[in-house]
């Protein structure tokens, strides 16, 4: 029984061509990134590569996020701190006026037309307020849905937060300089009274 010969389906058999030279022959290379094995793993080098900045940018934009809700947060907690306190303030007015006002009820008509008058304005400015801190609330919305409003918002935030820091820091430079110069005035009074005991015993001995 014959051998079985041997199959060549798959095999690629390069065709010789002609050399430059007589009785010489070269074959064809198979060109660079022909490999799908090489191809396969650059795609997947480039496609991991691009998840990770991918996830980079994402964590960044968390992050940009969280930091500007959090000084929103604290903006507001700020903005409402001080509309209560103004409101309480206004009330404690009115209510000295009212208790002033009783304690003086000789004329109880005008006494009631006074209260009336002030119960309106303290009603009209805490209207006022409110409508304010509504409109506060409705543009920091507004601020919030658009991206360049928010940059801008927080660069405001920044420069006032420089220009405060800028304040202190000259105001602690101007204490500085005051404290040097008060200082230097004292040792210029202690250096004259020094100066001053030690000039007497030779007005004294000169006399005698």
């Amino acid at each position: 029984m014959k051998p079985v010969p041997p199959s060549k389906a798959g095999i690629s058999i390069s065709t010789p061509f002609r050399g430059p030279q007589p009785y010489t022959y070269g074959f064809l290379a198979k060109q660079p990134g022909n490999d799908c094995k090489v191809r396969l793993r650059d795609i997947e080098r480039m496609r991991t590569e691009r998840f990770r900045i991918q996830n980079e940018n994402d964590f960044k934009s968390i992050l940009r996020e969280a930091q500007h809700k959090e000084m929103i947060d604290m903006s507001d907690k700020k903005c409402l701190y001080n509309q209560i306190k103004r409101m309480v303030e206004c009330g404690m007015k009115a209510n000295e006026h009212l208790f002033i006002e009783e304690e003086e009820p000789e004329n109880p008509k005008v006494v009631q037309e006074d209260l009336i008058e002030k119960a309106r304005k303290i009603k009209e400015k805490s209207d006022e307020e409110e409508r304010k801190l509504v409109e506060e609330k409705r543009l920091q919305m507004f601020i919030e849905n658009s991206e360049e409003l928010r940059f801008a918002a927080m660069e405001k935030r920044k420069n006032d937060i420089a220009h405060i820091n800028y304040k202190i820091i000259q105001e602690n430079d101007r204490l500085i300089k005051e404290q040097k110069i008060k200082m230097r005035e004292q040792a210029n009074i202690k250096n004259a009274e020094i100066f001053k005991k030690q000039v007497n015993p030779i007005f004294c001995m000169c006399y005698w």
